[in-house]
This record gives structure tokens, sequence and C-alpha cells, in this order.
């Protein structure tokens, strides 16, 4: 299966470089075919799972296991290992800086972007510093009109791409009880995003508007 990615223009083909993405063969790593393809692939593992009454998650290739005890998710651990070698597939080892982490009860522990966090005796679902980051990283690259021009938007998509982007980060992580940190968040990036575009892609002095202006292009 061929699924590469193809430039139609010049500023298009720098980004893909600087993504470090190049020809071959496959389905590229975030595309709306892989999980569908992940669960083709993992079905036998999933079953194991289901058939040994584990608790667990997966999503795509990302997974998640509850135990009782360290010696239970070393075993687990061990499961996991023997199960998708079956298939070709390996495990990163338990171990400082490793992907696979035991997490203690009293401890926060991240899963897809959010962190399960102990709260008087329960936990809540909270969002992550690290995927914070993504989020602002993401919504800062539409401060570049060389990138947004390769994605096709110009100045009167932008506003409705940014409205879109920020509904969808809210609405994907309305369940953490931060949520609210990130709506505050994602007003200050939008704000940055809109004066680097005047400043730095249009030269406009915003200093010479007047507040009327200000508010017509967006800015607070």
């Amino acid at each position: 299966m061929s699924c590469e990615i193809e430039a139609t223009r010049r500023n298009q083909q720098k980004r893909i470089a600087q993504l470090g993405i190049k020809n071959g063969k496959g389905l590229r790593q975030g595309m709306p075919l892989s999980p569908f393809f992940s669960n083709v692939m993992l079905a036998d593992f999933d079953r194991s799972i289901q058939a040994n009454g584990l608790a667990a998650v997966r999503y795509a290739d990302d997974l998640i296991f509850f135990a009782d005890s360290r010696d239970e998710c070393m075993d687990l651990a061990a499961f996991c290992v023997g199960q998708l070698r079956l298939i070709g597939l390996e495990v990163p080892p338990i171990g400082p800086g490793s992907k696979s982490v035991i997490y203690e009860p009293e401890e926060p522990a991240e899963f897809l972007g959010v962190s399960l966090v102990p709260s008087g005796g329960q936990y809540q679902l909270e969002l992550a510093k690290e995927q914070k980051d993504r989020i602002r990283d993401e919504m800062l690259a539409l401060g570049s009109i060389d990138q947004l021009l390769a994605r096709n938007i110009n100045l009167t998509k932008l506003g409705t791409v940014i409205a879109q982007r920020r509904n969808g980060y809210l609405a994907a992580y309305d369940m953490c009880k931060n949520v609210g940190t990130l709506d505050s968040a994602l007003s200050d990036i939008e704000q940055r995003v809109l004066r680097k575009i005047y400043q730095e892609g249009l030269n406009i002095d915003l200093g010479k508007l007047s507040p009327s202006a200000r508010t017509f292009i967006g800015l607070k």
C-alpha cells in the first residue's frame, strides 16, 4: 500500500522535509486508517486479553493495564511481550526513560495525553502538561504565513480554522478537570498567532492602530 504525501508547492516540500518524512511503503503513523489496521493486526491480542480476564484499555498501539500489585504488573508486561512477539512486534522494556511504565496508586498515570490523577480517595482526569505543550506548538504553527499557504489557508479562512481547532481541543478534553486552564491558554495562544501574522507576516505596526482597529482585526 502506498500512502505518500504529495507536495504541490515548493514550500510544502520544505515543510515535509522538515518533518523528516521520506518516501516509503506502508501506512504513516497518525493517518485516519492507522487505528483500523491496528485493530485488524491486534485482534488476536485483544482476544487473549479478554480470555484472561485482564483489565485493560487499548487505543491503536497505546496500552494501559490495571493491576493490584507490582508483581502482577510485571506478569502483565511479560504477557504483552509474549503475545506481541507472535506477530513480530516488540514492547519497550520497563525502566527509566522507557514508554513502558509502572505507576504506583498515588502517582498520576498518563495515557493518551491525559493523566489519571488521585484525588480524595478517587481519581480524576486532567490534561497532561506534555499534551498542553503539544497543543500549544500545533496552534502556534498557525502563525507562519508560509505554512498557512502550504495548507491552503488564507486570511479569510484563518479565523474559522483557529475556531475549529480551539473548539475541537475543548471538546476532546471536556472530561478533564482542568479543561478551564486549556480554554484560557488557547485564548492567549490565539492572540499570539494573530500578532505574529500581523507583525511578522504582514509588517503591520500594531502600536499605531486605534482600539477599534485592533478590535476589528481580532486583537484584545
